[in-house]
């Protein structure tokens, strides 16, 4: 009965990664948007989020799954050119992440 019971061992590592993918994706998506609130003036991230369907008083989720999106997006592939880089900062930040990921 006791062997019923016991998960796989392949289980516990695919929880591992999926775990810290998640982690991963989770900090650099944060990160992410905090170089774009950092290096850009309030209209400009205003003119961002209406280019990406959303609207200026978007909220936290929304901002996130884009975030999220994008980072995912440079995990994956070279990038759909949807979301870009649109200053040195956010360049070098994103040449960071791409190295990482």
């Amino acid at each position: 009965a006791e062997r019923i019971l016991r998960p796989p061992p392949i289980l516990f590592r695919l929880l591992r990664v999926v775990f810290g993918l998640a982690s991963v994706t989770h900090v650099f998506g944060c990160a992410f948007w905090l170089v774009k609130v950092i290096s850009n003036d309030e209209e400009e991230v205003v003119e961002f989020l209406e280019y990406n369907g959303l609207s200026a008083s978007a909220n936290v989720v929304e901002k996130y799954v884009l975030s999220v999106y994008f980072i995912n997006t440079v995990f994956t592939t070279v990038g759909f050119g949807d979301i870009h880089a649109s200053n040195t900062l956010e360049q070098v930040t994103c040449v960071v992440i791409m190295l990482v990921g």
